[in-house]
């Protein structure tokens, strides 16, 4: 049985009692994992109606029966806003950190880069 398997049949409830089930925070990244996949795939499969669509708020839609009207009016803000939620789930976001490398008695401490590394990991 694969892995992928092994963790479809965890969650579905019907592994065999003689295969271990994977830890449950193994599932939760397989399980990110594929519903990020999953949303980038469909992104990727509509980014033309995506790109309709923006331009559509943004610009809006003339009521073709009569050009003096729309049907939906201009929005370039909305259409802003909406193409910066969209970016969520294509681009990860940046997180701050910050981190006090003074010593005990409040000098500043010279640290590698590798040392900070170590330091940003355990927070």
């Amino acid at each position: 049985m694969t892995q992928d398997e092994v963790f479809t049949h965890t969650l579905l409830g019907t592994l065999p009692p003689e295969i271990p089930a994977p830890a449950t925070t193994a599932i939760d990244r397989v399980s990110k994992a594929k519903i990020r996949f999953g949303v980038a795939e469909l992104t990727a499969m509509n980014i033309d109606n995506v790109q309709r669509w923006l331009t559509q708020i943004g610009d809006g839609i003339v009521d073709p029966k009569d050009p003096q009207k729309y049907l939906v009016h201009p929005s370039p803000r909305s259409a802003i806003e909406l193409f910066i939620e969209l970016l969520q789930f294509s681009v990860p976001k940046m997180k701050a950190v910050a981190i006090d490398v003074r010593d005990g008695e409040g000098n500043l401490q010279k640290l590698s880069v590798s040392d900070l590394q170590s330091i940003v990991s355990t927070q």
